[in-house]
């Protein structure tokens, strides 16, 4: 062991460092690993680097290792002293926008690790938002939570804020706005921004706050700060919902973009060529994204590359007969065409088969357009005249019109315009009109439906009727798909683009308007309305006019039109001959290259067949088959045949003669025969008609029928006629004909067949009360068929069944119905009986009427509410509806539940029983000043203490009392009275509650021009509580009604002092309570609470002088005490020798006057 001499010689050597190494603290760097509790260091070795999330000057993480010296100090290394830490870094220097094009700033970038000048609490402004107070504080690790204060520091109201925040760093979510009204923005891509609608509705000076949290990246970042904010505001709804969009549109579409600003590492910018460039790489970007590096640059280009077309935009122009179908507007990507097609209602000139011309995009919005436009469009073409008709008897017929294919028709701006004419119409006065109604319709199968309005102007004189021939730049010839009004003879024509019509006109009229509807093709143009011819004509002449003006038309059209197709004829029973061919017709037609499609040789006609055959000499009374205009074949017969009721004279059964076509062209030589009249023949009188049927024969004429006369039989409606048929069973039909034959005899035969029932008609009527009608329509109904029977009117039902439909009656097989025993009944209404009372104390709303859907509302009154027997669940109200079934849908099934009993039973004066209360209670019993179930009218007395420490109270209901037209019908001294008098039995005030206008009317003769009416909540049959307090003081009563001031009432200042004495009640209402009590005691009892009545010290009761001279009755759930039915009567001992019997019923426990106690049934309390 060392002595201490040697101990005392001995040095002591730091061993570890006590305190950490000392930084400077502009480098911003800190000891990460640093622990010390009172003991050395454990460890030799710490580490420095950045502070949290800051980054060197390369951006990097940084750990440098210091060492412990035994000096107790740390050796540094010099890289310490030579690191500088930073939160971020900026760049600067951005390249120009683009011409046309966009620059977007897609982030504000990073710092690292700021430390905000509001972190602390302290709050800050923004020099864009002057009215916001800004404080921030860290909620948790990665939550910062902001507060805005914000002072309406304008002149004005101010609606709504939007404040539009740039953060030091990007959010990781949607900020939690503790604000209801507020809503969060962050819609576009830049996470660095967020904005907030805020509707604060301030006025001017007045200030709120708001409070949001916000989530940042804690691994990455220290904190995040606002770094920037501005607020718009507004003062309208207007300008708020302005407001509104723009600030979407802001953080939608806003560039946010500054060139000459200074951005945060990571910042990104993205750069937009405009429309139809791109930026010039392989291949062309639209976008080129710009990121600050950490080393003060921009990444990846410096310089962004040029801008160059990667579109086309507008193709070439074309004339104006020309459209382009197929362009959006858009730009067109390089190698996509453009159509152009002529515009409607007209085509290519250069040929039908050309649809459409094209254009190409080429690169650098170049277009190989078509260079020949000269190819114009036209609405139709033309040719030279077509050739004349050959010879006279020759003719040339109409059958296309020519075409056009324009969009643009006379009168489709819904005006009338006169339509051109032909120079032969006869007289100057005539004129037509034409206007389209509106743009076609589709029918479908019909096609597409144009519709005219002619305006026919004419001085007709008397002729009244004009002929027209309407000649139409399309096909209008479809079926007979024509709705016309005004006009008549409304024909096709050789034509498909001409029609004929006549239109009738009196000779007072000077114009009439025609409508006139056509239907075409829907792959056709536009029928439009090119040209008119029409003449006067007589209703006998019209047809023919209308054919001669076809004929004519061809004086005064245009047949050199394209489209038009000409028809060339011969004479009737002629044809062209054309080589060893005989044609009837030759066809030419314009085409569209202005030519005519074949060449006609008109030279030669010969006959073909035959025309007009012999004629009969003399009246023969023979018609001939042939039609007048028509053609025989050679070979082909005409038949002349009897006229009608006519026969060959000398051949009954000869039915024709015949001429025959010969190959001349002429007629073979006949023979004529007359024909006789078939009334020369008389048959005898035909048969009768059979029961139920009848004939058509007359029976009231005198000669007999003539040969070739029918009878026709049939039976009445729904019956037929029974053939018997010779295998034993039978047929029904209409009708049997008998004819008179040559022979003078009735074919078939001389009976007729019987006629029996097949069907039935004519279903009974019930009887007129009980308001039925059926759906017979008058049509016979086949056996087994069924008649609905329903009420007669809509407002009726079946009274047996409301949504019932009707009652069916069958049709049976002998044509009779199947008629119901008893007819149902239909009614407006049907009635229940009386609904029920309305709870004891509760209220009942009924209109007094007991009919169908009548409603009754029930209440149990303040004390009480109706328990749902099955749930115990209670409720105020309960209804019930009466039903079609004449009963109630809800009747009373549960009981009330009583809270308080308000209706006190006292024993008898006689029986000297006396209240004996619990202590700290006070019920108003026993007392002149009140009482409990009134008798109207009644009286109590007036208490000293009214107006001081008592007030009056009632507790009662109104009488429900309706006239026939269920309206109140009460008089004015029916109406609830309620008057006080002082001592010399003055009326002081009175109080009458009027229901008919829920008023409580005050007056006094003390101040007879100050009465007053309140407004009260109450009905007839509803319970009520008034509660009348008197101030002394201010010579003023004070009015409660349920529970409620409704107002006071204040008597002249120099009246004298009052001595009250009495009030009086009188009216119909019934009063549970009333009278007068301590304004701190209730005038009601608990359920269950139980009340005791004991005799006078000294007396017992006379049935019993062993029991406890005491009787308690009991608040039951149903409102009730349950008192005795004879109260116990108290008498003084050894004295009495009455007997009183007293009735027990529910088991109740009784006091002996010993104190013993014994169960019983029914007690007294």
């Amino acid at each position: 062991m060392a002595s201490l001499q040697d101990i005392s010689n001995l040095q002591c050597e730091w061993k570890r460092c006590t305190e950490p190494p000392l930084l400077d603290p502009s480098n911003k760097m800190e000891v990460k690993d640093w622990r010390y509790d009172g003991v050395p260091v454990q460890a030799n070795v710490v580490t420095i680097g950045c502070k949290r999330n800051w980054k060197d000057d390369n951006g990097q993480d940084i750990d440098i290792q210091a060492s412990c010296q035994v000096e107790n100090r740390f050796d540094i290394p010099a890289t310490v002293n030579n690191t500088m830490c930073l939160e971020t870094q900026t760049c600067q220097g951005l390249p120009n926008i683009p011409f046309n094009g966009t620059a977007i700033v897609t982030s504000h970038g990073q710092k690292f690790g700021p430390i905000c000048d509001d972190q602390s609490g302290t709050s800050r402004t923004f020099e864009g938002c002057s009215f916001i107070q800004a404080s921030q504080s860290k909620v948790e690790n990665g939550r910062v939570k902001y507060t805005f204060e914000i002072i309406n520091s304008l002149n004005g109201w101010l609606k709504m804020i939007v404040p539009i925040m740039t953060f030091s760093s990007p959010t990781t979510a949607v900020p939690s706005l503790s604000a209801s009204t507020g809503e969060i923005l962050r819609m576009g891509t830049n996470e660095n921004i967020i904005a907030i609608k805020l509707p604060v509705d301030l006025i001017s000076s007045q200030k709120t706050n708001v409070t949001f949290e916000l989530d940042f990246d804690e691994d990455t970042f220290y904190s995040i700060c606002i770094e920037d904010m501005t607020c718009p505001t507004c003062s309208s709804d207007g300008e708020c919902q302005k407001l509104s969009v723009d600030a979407e549109q802001v953080l939608t579409n806003g560039s946010f973009f500054n060139k000459s600003a200074a951005y945060n590492v990571n910042s990104q910018i993205q750069y937009r060529c405009g429309v139809a460039h791109g930026f010039d790489l392989t291949p062309p970007v639209e976008t080129q994204n710009l990121t600050c590096a950490w080393d003060g640059n921009w990444t990846s280009h410096a310089t962004l590359p040029a801008c160059i077309w990667t579109h086309c935009t507008d193709p070439p122009t074309a004339p104006e007969t020309l459209e382009i179908i197929d362009w959006d507007e858009q730009p067109i990507p390089f190698g996509h065409n453009i159509t152009y097609q002529c515009a409607k209602g007209m085509r290519f000139a250069e040929s039908l088969d050309i649809t459409a011309k094209q254009a190409q995009c080429l690169p650098g919005n170049n277009w190989n357009a078509v260079t020949d436009w000269s190819g114009k469009c036209k609405e139709t073409q033309y040719c030279v005249s077509p050739p004349p008709v050959p010879s006279l008897d020759a003719y040339r017929v109409i059958r296309v019109g020519g075409l056009s294919f324009r969009d643009r028709c006379l009168g489709m701006n819904q005006t009338y315009v006169r339509v051109p004419s032909g120079p032969n119409n006869g007289g100057s006065n005539f004129s037509v009109e034409v206007r389209l109604n509106n743009p076609p319709q589709d029918q479908g199968t019909q096609g597409l439906r144009y519709g005219f309005m002619f305006r026919v102007k004419t001085g007709l004189g008397n002729s009244g009727h004009l002929a027209l021939l309407l000649a139409f730049s399309q096909p209008v010839d479809v079926g007979t798909n024509l709705v016309f009004k005004n006009a008549f003879n409304v024909s096709r024509t050789n034509s498909s683009t001409m029609k004929t019509m006549t239109v009738s006109m009196s000779p007072e009229e000077d114009a009439k308007i025609v409508e006139y509807e056509i239907f075409v093709d829907p792959s056709q143009s536009m029928p439009c309305l090119d040209f008119i011819q029409y003449a006067k004509c007589s209703p006998a002449n019209c047809p023919a006019i209308q054919a001669q003006l076809e004929q004519n038309i061809q004086d005064d059209y245009n047949m050199s039109r394209y489209g038009t197709e000409l028809e060339y004829h011969c004479g009737l029973g002629k044809s062209f001959q054309i080589g060893n061919q005989l044609l009837e017709s030759q066809t030419t037609n314009c085409q569209w290259n202005g030519t005519w499609s074949n060449s006609v040789d008109l030279s030669q006609c010969i006959p073909s067949a035959c025309v007009n055959p012999p004629l009969p000499e003399g009246s023969m009374n023979l018609q001939s088959s042939y039609e007048n205009g028509t053609t025989v074949a050679f070979g082909d017969n005409v038949t002349y045949s009897c006229l009608a009721d006519h026969y060959f004279e000398t051949d009954y059964d000869l039915l024709s003669l015949h001429a025959t076509c010969l190959d001349n062209g002429t007629w073979s030589p006949l023979n004529w025969i007359q024909c006789i009249h078939h009334l020369d023949r008389f048959c005898p009188d035909p048969p009768q008609a059979p029961e139920g049927g009848e004939s058509d024969w007359n029976i009231a004429l005198t000669h007999q029928p003539p040969f070739g006369t029918q009878v026709t039989y049939s039976c009445s409606t729904a019956r037929q006629l029974e053939k018997h048929l010779p295998n034993g069973t039978a047929s029904l039909y209409p009708s049997q004909v008998l004819k008179c034959q040559w022979n003078q005899t009735w074919s078939p035969s001389n009976e007729v067949d019987p006629c029996v029932w097949h069907q039935c008609i004519n279903p009974p009527n019930p009887p007129t009360a009980n308001r039925l009608k059926h759906n017979w329509n008058n049509v016979p109904l086949e056996f087994g068929q069924k008649v609905m029977y329903s009420c007669a009117l809509d407002e009726l039902h079946f009274e047996e069944d409301h949504g019932k439909e009707g009652v069916e009656v069958e049709c049976l097989p002998d044509g009779s119905f199947d008629v119901p025993t008893t007819w149902p009944y239909c009614v407006e209404t049907v009635y229940c009986d009386a609904p029920p009372a309305k709870p004891r104390g509760g209220s009942m709303i009924w209109n007094g009427k007991t009919a169908y859907e009548t409603k009754v509302d029930y209440s149990c009154g303040p004390f009480a509410k109706f328990v749902n027997r099955d749930t115990g669940q209670k409720y105020d109200y309960a209804s019930m509806e009466c039903l079609w079934n004449k009963t109630w849908n809800n009747l009373l099934n549960d009981r009330c539940v009583w809270s308080h009993c308000n209706l006190i039973p006292e024993p008898p004066m006689e029986t000297k029983l006396k209240f004996v209360p619990e202590t700290g209670t006070d019920l108003p019993l026993s007392t002149d000043h009140a009482k409990y179930n009134w008798s109207i009218p009644g009286q109590v007395q007036i208490p000293y203490s009214f107006g001081r420490s008592s007030w009056l109270l009632l507790d009662g209901s109104i009488d429900d009392i309706f006239d026939i037209d269920d309206q109140p019908t009460f008089d004015v001294g029916d109406l609830p009275t309620i008057e006080l008098f002082d001592d010399a039995n003055a009326q002081v005030i009175k109080l009458v509650i009027e229901p008919s206008y829920s008023v409580l009317q005050v007056t006094s003769p003390l101040t007879p021009a100050r009465d007053s009416e309140f407004s009260v909540t109450v009905d007839f049959g509803d319970p009520f509580m008034l509660q009348v307090d008197y101030q002394p003081a201010q010579f003023r009563f004070e009015f409660r009604f349920n529970g409620e001031v409704v107002g006071t009432y204040s008597m002249p200042d120099d009246q004298p002092d009052v001595v009250f004495s009495k009030m009086t009640v009188t009216g119909k209402l019934e009063l549970a309570f009333g009278g007068f009590i301590n304004k701190t005691s209730k005038h009601t009892v608990p359920v269950n609470a139980s009340l005791t009545f004991a005799c006078p010290e000294g007396h017992v009761f006379s049935h019993n002088w062993y029991l406890k001279p005491q009787a308690k009755i009991r608040c039951f759930d149903d409102g009730q005490f349950n008192p005795p039915s004879t109260w116990p009567i108290c008498v003084e001992p050894f004295t009495s020798t009455t007997k009183t019997n007293v009735t027990f019923g529910d088991e109740r426990e009784y006091a002996f006057f010993f104190g013993q106690h014994l169960r019983m049934k029914t007690p007294f309390w």
